[in-house]
């Protein structure tokens, strides 16, 4: 779910460093040498007044893959590298195509495929268990934290993912988060999965501001790309392994807002660790 990188292995940037992405027209040096951008550095000098998070930088998705383990444990591996090789594949296939479906029926459609593909012997049942596995994650660990911070400082805050809003309401309710978010905004509204310009339209209608006072913040690159494109601000949070994920003191925020903890690297370096910048 790394946009085909390897988990737990360190990505490499895409787009450039907030270092220079942040300097302003007036000079002053900006606080983020964490934050990645996917487009040039000129949007980022309107204020930040709102974040659209995808959603798996607030839901941790090796919940599915646990359950892929328990249900194939001899060919587990395997299984969910193909089965999410196949899902992005099918999602950019039937927005390409125009012949969309909702990514609950996609997945399922994936994973009968990459099954058949290699020969695993699954049921209707396994698959609609790892269906609504997507609906029954945990949050990361820094996440209620984070999500605090930016509250406290005035941002706005929606999901935008390609996820049902059913499966995004579900993991909000479970975790105790519904209260940070004004918006749960599913690409089902246009029949057209991420990275359409057409889903990211999303946050813009919703929130009624201009793209370059809207951060998004991506899971995986291909997400960063895609929002990059369309105008917006965007942060690649590559998540890190959970043993390295800490909640920061509250006393943390100050000009600029992190959303997720600091890992050990160079500033010149991709980090697991992004800022937003809030002025």
């Amino acid at each position: 779910m790394r946009g085909g990188g390897r988990r737990g292995e360190e990505a490499r940037p895409f787009g450039q460093s907030a270092t220079s992405a942040l300097n302003h027209a007036d000079g002053r040096k900006r606080d983020g040498a964490d934050l990645w951008y996917g487009r040039t550095a000129h949007a980022a000098r309107a204020p930040i007044k709102a974040v659209a998070f995808d959603a798996f930088p607030i839901f941790d998705p090796r919940g599915v893959f646990t359950t892929v383990n328990q249900l194939f444990p001899e060919r587990a591996d395997a299984l969910r590298k193909a089965w999410f090789a196949r899902l992005f594949a099918c999602t950019w296939l039937r927005t390409t195509a125009r012949q969309y479906e909702g990514f609950g029926s996609v997945v399922g459609q994936a994973f009968d495929a990459v099954t058949r593909a290699l020969g695993i012997t699954a049921t209707a049942r396994d698959r609609d268990e790892l269906v609504r596995a997507f609906s029954m994650l945990p949050v990361w660990p820094d996440v209620v934290v984070r999500l605090g911070m930016l509250r406290d400082a005035g941002r706005r805050l929606v999901f935008l993912s390609n996820l049902s809003e059913e499966m995004l309401r579900a993991n909000m309710k479970r975790n105790g988060i519904e209260d940070f978010f004004e918006a749960a905004l599913s690409t089902d509204r246009v029949h057209a999965f991420k990275p359409s310009p057409e889903a990211y339209q999303l946050g813009v209608d919703a929130l009624g501001l201009r793209k370059e006072e809207i951060t998004f913040a991506a899971f995986a690159a291909w997400d960063t790309a895609g929002a990059g494109w369309f105008g917006y601000p965007s942060v690649w949070i590559n998540r890190p392994k959970p043993s390295t994920l800490r909640p920061p003191p509250r006393e943390a925020i100050s000009r600029s807002c992190p959303i997720s903890s600091s890992a050990q690297a160079s500033p010149l370096a991709p980090r697991a660790s992004f800022t937003i910048d809030l002025i």
